[in-house]
């Protein structure tokens, strides 16, 4: 049977040689926002919702200006404003570029941001 390093939980007195064990207790621990009370398990989690107090937006949008702090939030406005392909009866295009939406609401706020 082969032995394996003991390790050792940085935030606790926790010790095991089964990695398995090591990575479920890991997650045991929560990690708490600089910048509020809010607790969270995982650290890609904890830097996303750090970032909606920093202002700092890394997901960009390719097809117009918009930016966000968080990935499904980016995912949701495409699908709400660009996931249109084809025109249909349906579909409203922007007169100074290739944009098509179903909202006139979306195709307004596309507008203005043309006049920017």
């Amino acid at each position: 049977m082969k032995t394996h390093e003991l390790k050792y939980c940085s935030q606790c007195p926790y010790s095991t040689r089964v990695g398995a064990e090591f990575r479920k207790h890991h997650k045991s621990h929560k990690l708490k926002c600089r910048f509020c009370l809010k607790m969270l398990n995982d650290s890609s989690k904890l830097i996303e919702h750090e970032s909606t107090h920093t202002g700092k937006r890394k997901w960009k949008c390719d097809q117009c200006t918009y930016n966000t702090s968080k990935k499904a939030l980016l995912v949701k406005h495409k699908s709400q404003h660009h996931e249109v392909t084809e025109q249909d009866e349906h579909s409203l295009t922007c007169p100074h570029c290739s944009f098509i939406t179903t909202r006139p609401s979306s195709l307004a706020n596309h507008i203005k941001s043309h006049k920017s």
